[in-house]
C-alpha cells in the first residue's frame, strides 16, 4: 500500500506567512499615515501663507491712510500692543475713504484701532474697531508687532538741527518706545505671526492648544509701510 503525501502548508509556513502579512500591513498603514500627515502639513503651510499675505495687505491698505488731513493729530499711536491709525474720511485728491471695516464714514476724523485678541472658540484673531463698530477680520494670527521708523532731524555740517526733518529714518523704535508728540514717523515695519494647528479637526476642544511644537505651524511675515502723510 502506497502512503499518500499530505498537501498544504505546515505550521511554520503558516506562521511565516502571517508574520509577513502583518508586517506588510503595518508598513502600508505607516506609509498611509505619513502621506496624510505630509498632505495636512502642506495644506496648513498654504493656509498660513494665505493668511499672512492677506493680513500684510490689509495692514498696508489701512496704514497708508494714516495722517491724511489730521492736522495736529498724530498719524499713528499705540495703546499697548494695539495700533491706532488716524485720517480724514474724505480726502480732496482721493475722494471717499473707507475705514478698516470697509464702511463708508461721514464724520471727518477716522480713528481705527487694530488689535490681536483671543476669541471664544480659542486661538487669536485680528480685530478692527472704528468708532463704535467692531468686527473680527481673520483668525490664525498669533501676534502682530511694530517698529516705527523715526525721522529725528538732519545734520548740516557739524550742526544737528532737530527741527529740520529730511524724511529719512534715523532709527527704529518699538511700539512702547514711540512717542507721537516727540517723534516724526516716516514708515512702519509690521511683523505678522501666523499660527495654524496641524490637527485637521477645528471642533476639538484643544484644537488651538500648543502641546508640542509639532502640533502647530508658526510663520512670520514682514512688510514696511511708508507713511506719506505722517
Amino acid at each position: 500500500m502506497v502512503a499518500q503525501r499530505q498537501t498544504g502548508f505546515s505550521l511554520v509556513e503558516m506562521m511565516l506567512a502571517t508574520l509577513l502579512s502583518v508586517s506588510l500591513s503595518v508598513a502600508a498603514t505607516e506609509w498611509f499615515i505619513s502621506i496624510l500627515s505630509l498632505t495636512r502639513s502642506q495644506q496648513v503651510s498654504i493656509e498660513s501663507n494665505e493668511i499672512g499675505r492677506f493680513v500684510l495687505r490689509y495692514m498696508e491698505i489701512n496704514i497708508e491712510k494714516a495722517g491724511a488731513g489730521t492736522g495736529d493729530q498724530p498719524a499713528i499711536s499705540f495703546s499697548g500692543d494695539d495700533l491706532i491709525v488716524r485720517y480724514q474720511s474724505e480726502l480732496p485728491l482721493i475722494g471717499e475713504v473707507r475705514n478698516c471695516l470697509g464702511n463708508k464714514i461721514s464724520h471727518s476724523l477716522v480713528v481705527d484701532q487694530l488689535s490681536v485678541e483671543a476669541y471664544e472658540l480659542g486661538g487669536k484673531e485680528l480685530k478692527c474697531s472704528s468708532g463704535r463698530l467692531v468686527d473680527w477680520i481673520t483668525e490664525g494670527i498669533d501676534d502682530i508687532s511694530y517698529e516705527v521708523a523715526v525721522d529725528q532731524g538732519s545734520f548740516l555740517g557739524t550742526v544737528f538741527e532737530s527741527g529740520r526733518l529730511d524724511g529719512v529714518p534715523d532709527q527704529y523704535v518699538s511700539a512702547s518706545e514711540f512717542n507721537p508728540e516727540l517723534m516724526n514717523p516716516v514708515a512702519l515695519r509690521v511683523v505678522v505671526t501666523a499660527y495654524k494647528p496641524i490637527e485637521s479637526n477645528p471642533f476639538k476642544s484643544n484644537y488651538w492648544q500648543r502641546s508640542s511644537p509639532e502640533d502647530f505651524m508658526s510663520r512670520k511675515f514682514t512688510t514696511l509701510v511708508v507713511l506719506p502723510n505722517g
